[in-house]
Parts: C-alpha cells; structure tokens; sequence
C-alpha cells in the first residue's frame, strides 16, 4: 500500500552522504531489497534443510538472489536491470511472503524452534547486535566462534523486523517528500 500511486521520481528519492544513512537508500531499493532478503534466506541460508530436498518452483532464483562476483561487495537488491518497475518487484515480494508462510506452515512452534541451520555473518555485520532482538533463535555456535546457529523461528522473526524496518524507513522517505503514509507499524525489534 505505501508504495502504490508514486511516481518514478517519488519511489526513486534519495539523499546520499552526509546525508542520515536512511536517506541513502530509495523506496524502490527498500522495496527491492525486503523482496531479495526473503528470498536469499529461504534459498541460500536455509535451501535443502528447509524445503527437505524439494525447494518449490521460484522463477528466476539466481535474478533473485543477484549474487555479485566473488570479488565485488554483496549486492542489497533484488537485479536491477531485471527488476525495475515496482508492480515487478512488488510481485516477487508478494512471492517471498508466500513462500515464508508456507514454509512456516510446514512446521508447528516446536519444529520451528528446533529446525536449525549454520550461518557465516559477512565480513562487518554484529551479530551480538542482532542476537539483543532475538530472545532465542540466534545464537553463536559453541564448537566454532565465526558461525552462528539459528533456528526457523528465529529466521522468520528476522525476516518480519527486516521487513518491517524497511517499511518504515519507506515511510520516512515519504513523509521526507510531503507524502503521507498509509499503514500504522508497530515498534518491535
């Protein structure tokens, strides 16, 4: 709902440095990239041990995952040159919401807070930062320091306070531009 009726210029409104780091980043590259973090966290963090060896169909994963060279900085959006207009990235954000509902689905409480994979954090990312919003789920691996355990649980409450971080970060980018915002978010994580 935030991001229907904007105008190219409106969805594409950034302020680089110095300017506040949430300024940086565009409505379209928020939007975008929420839609990327589902997906690479279903596929590239969880991938076999949560589709148990039966991933569903996605439609161009690796346009998705819009993994760079090994040799250049990660990429925070979903391909650019193939995702632009925002009824295409919003579509595949719709598709990532989906898939994490039906992945939870497979799953009852207790299964989500046992089901559990390996994490190795990129180079500069806190986990012990994150860990402070996740009462469990995150957790640092007690055989080996630079990888970090997280459970199903833990993974989609991630998922929820990204997708919610972005969202309103997308709303200060609208009330910077003389908008008004459409949803009331709730102040978690």
């Amino acid at each position: 709902a935030e991001v229907q009726g904007l105008t190219e210029a409106q969805l594409d409104f950034a302020v680089p440095p110095p300017a506040p780091e949430w300024l940086w980043w565009s409505i379209r590259r928020h939007t975008s990239h929420t839609a990327r973090v589902l997906f690479l966290w279903l596929f590239s963090l969880w991938d076999d041990t949560l589709w148990e060896g039966h991933p569903p169909p996605v439609h161009d994963l690796p346009g998705l995952l819009n993994r760079p060279p090994a040799d250049q900085r990660a990429a925070s959006q979903l391909n650019p040159h193939t995702y632009w207009p925002i009824d295409t990235i919003l579509a595949r954000l719709d598709e990532g919401i989906a898939l994490t509902q039906e992945a939870l689905r497979r799953h009852t409480v207790a299964q989500a807070q046992q089901k559990t994979t390996t994490l190795v954090p990129r180079a500069g990312v806190n986990m012990f930062h994150l860990q402070q919003a996740h009462p469990h789920g995150f957790a640092p691996s007690p055989t080996d320091p630079a990888r970090w355990i997280l459970s199903l649980e833990g993974t989609a409450r991630h998922l929820y306070f990204e997708a919610t971080t972005h969202l309103y970060n997308i709303q200060r980018l609208k009330r910077v531009q003389g908008l008004s915002v459409c949803v009331n978010l709730p102040r978690i994580g």
